[in-house]
């Protein structure tokens, strides 16, 4: 198919390419004035059969060439309608803020399925000098690693009120010490307000680098902190969040979360899973295994994990209203969790 388009081409070029010829022979002139002369047929036939002979031997170059342009257009395609959809998710991310009841809070599912906000027991958090990589569930093509100071699940509960501030004209969140305690249910205290401030300087302090693997090598890399800088007067906070929400929505689509629902619960495992289910639609499948692989690093067996894993976590979340049902298939090790979210107010 391609070997007859060029040929039809070329065909159609071909006078035009005489022309240049005998100019660049000098004989330009000379053919115009007579162009009927026998002589001129026979140049005419030599350089017909010299430029069929080149054609021929780069059709299947040609051929190839194309091929990988239009490889190129698709990969080029293909790109264009990731960032369409990113956008897409992004403005309805921001419309969404705007329209938040005081019970909801919204995120990017990202950061549900990957341990950016670890679960941590007080005083455990760890502190990574050079870049480490995180665990991510369900997305190979991606890698995610983060240095400096570990966050945990308050630091998500800060985060999601973060959002709750959000202007999403200039991506700033404005308020006062007292609102934003308040909305996370402290009293106000010295110590409260320490917590702030480290709380703070936490989330605009640690790094994270979002690298999405490409087939053709080409990878795109997202890389910051998640509040790069915040301003402070007296009693009032500017917080700046980071555009990498752009990194996170390039990947996966954002969630409702129900803050009330989250402030019930005690321990911060049990936080981490109500965030993951918040992504998802019930009923929710999984195996014993591999909730093993990413929630029970600590554990020396599935069966020590699991034992733990329905105490501090799945019991929690029934008693709560949230989980109404856990089912789990001995045969197939295969768990499923049927939860109920409440109605999203807007």
């Amino acid at each position: 198919m391609w070997g007859i388009l060029m040929k039809k081409d070329l065909s159609e070029s071909f006078e035009k390419k005489f022309l240049n010829y005998l100019k660049s022979k000098g004989w330009l002139e000379l053919y115009q004035k007579n162009p009927d002369n026998p002589a001129w047929k026979q140049v005419r036939h030599h350089f017909h059969k010299k430029l069929q002979e080149i054609t021929e031997k780069n059709l299947v170059n040609l051929s190839v060439d194309f091929t990988q342009k239009a490889q190129d257009y698709g990969k080029k395609a293909q790109k264009q309608q990731i960032k369409i959809v990113t956008e897409k998710r992004l403005t309805l991310f921001n419309n969404a803020v705007t329209r938040l009841s005081g019970s909801k809070s919204i995120f990017p599912n990202l950061i549900a399925h990957a341990k950016i906000f670890v679960p941590t027991k007080r005083g455990r958090r760890k502190f990574f000098r050079d870049w480490q990589d995180i665990k991510v569930i369900g997305h190979d093509n991606l890698r995610i690693q983060q240095r400096y100071e570990q966050l945990n699940q308050l630091d998500l509960t800060g985060w999601l009120i973060l959002i709750k501030f959000l202007d999403k004209k200039d991506y700033t969140c404005r308020f006062t010490k007292y609102e934003f305690l308040k909305r996370m249910h402290k009293q106000g205290t010295q110590k409260d307000y320490k917590w702030l401030r480290a709380f703070l300087d936490r989330i605009g302090g640690t790094q994270f680098c979002i690298t999405v693997r490409a087939e053709d090598g080409e990878d795109e890399r997202f890389r910051g902190s998640l509040a790069p800088w915040d301003a402070q007067k007296g009693d009032k906070f500017v917080v700046q969040l980071n555009e990498m929400l752009y990194g996170f929505f390039s990947v996966d689509d954002w969630s409702y979360i129900d803050l009330e629902q989250r402030f019930l619960l005690r321990n911060e495992w049990a936080q981490a899973f109500h965030a993951y289910l918040s992504t998802h639609r019930s009923p929710t499948f999984s195996t014993r295994q591999k909730l093993y692989e990413f929630w029970g690093e600590n554990y020396r067996s599935v069966t020590i994990f699991w034992r733990d894993f329905q105490k501090r976590v799945l019991k929690p979340l029934h008693e709560i209203g949230f989980i109404t049902k856990v089912h789990w298939d001995k045969k197939t090790d295969i768990v499923r969790f049927d939860y109920q979210k409440r109605k999203v107010l807007t």
